[in-house]
């Protein structure tokens, strides 16, 4: 859960399924400290908790602290003017999974313009797993921030093998996006949408023929299966 916040997901999870093996990774002290106490009052105290932020490299950097806990980040968020700075320690991902090659992992990344650092130190740990998830978020507004454009982390998914699915709320539905400009514009401009990301080799198309415009009782038995 990188990106934890308060922990919602990271509850959410271990709630779900008690056996899962959960890191929350969120660097602000602040926030460390509420995602500390909601685990714990939740009764999840094997979840393992990360006072640092993920990224392409190990050292010390500068993380601003946002009006609005949840919009802290490298970069100031347009919506949440920071308040001040503060320094904190950044570590590849790819630590965490050097001994948990090829098992079933599911990574979550809300980090406010900083996806593709964090993408970039969990390449290699990545390659060959054909039971990765990976849920993205991705705000055009925050990845120019960082001195990217949208194109850019979508390049960096397709880099790594993953095949990226918008996921539209209202749906919900799953869209499936890439770098080439008519992918991006289905990217909402000014808001965080998340993509679903999974291996390539294993993501599947299905082109649906109905007889019928409908979407009657057949139509919907089909679909289901």
């Amino acid at each position: 859960d990188v990106g934890a916040h308060y922990g919602f997901f990271s509850i959410l999870a271990g709630l779900s399924n008690p056996d899962l093996q959960i890191h929350a990774i969120e660097p602000l002290q602040e926030n460390h400290r509420v995602l500390h106490r909601n685990l714990e009052r939740n009764g999840l105290a094997s979840v393992v908790c990360h006072e640092a932020a993920a990224s392409n490299r190990t050292e010390r950097a500068t993380l601003c602290k946002s009006r609005a806990s949840d919009a802290s980040g490298f970069y100031p968020h347009p919506a949440a003017p920071p308040l001040a700075e503060t320094a904190v320690q950044t570590f590849e991902l790819a630590a965490l999974l050097e001994h948990r090659a090829g098992a079933p992992t599911l990574i979550k990344i809300d980090t406010n313009g900083h996806e593709i650092p964090v993408l970039e130190g969990l390449a290699d740990a990545l390659s060959g797993n054909e039971d990765a998830t990976l849920i993205v978020g991705i705000s055009p507004q925050m990845q120019r921030r960082a001195g990217h454009e949208p194109a850019d982390l979508l390049q960096q998914l397709e880099r790594m093998g993953l095949a990226s699915f918008l996921i539209q709320e209202t749906g919900p539905r799953l869209v499936r996006v890439d770098s080439s400009r008519d992918g991006v514009s289905l990217i909402p401009e000014d808001e965080t949408s998340n993509l679903y990301c999974r291996p390539r080799d294993t993501s599947l198309s299905i082109c649906f023929m109905a007889h019928s415009h409908a979407l009657a009782g057949a139509e919907r038995a089909m679909a289901d299966l």
